[in-house]
């Protein structure tokens, strides 16, 4: 994933999930990573990968077109 695409789907992560109230490690777990994981993707210490678009979009109700625009 390009590096703009990894930053935009950082902010949607971030923005989509606290309107919810859901907590990051629900997010996380409900996607099967671990919030370990999902605090290095939105840190930027850790790739969000092609693979854990679908599973986060699906957690968060969103398109993963929507996650990463």
């Amino acid at each position: 994933m390009a590096a703009k695409n990894q930053q935009k789907a950082r902010d949607s992560l971030r923005r989509r999930g606290r309107p919810k109230g859901l907590r990051q490690r629900v997010v996380a777990e409900q996607a099967g990573l671990t919030d370990q994981q999902l605090t290095d993707i939105l840190s930027n210490r850790r790739l969000l990968r092609v693979e854990h678009l679908e599973p986060l979009a699906r957690v968060l109700g969103v398109t993963i077109e929507a996650l990463i625009s």
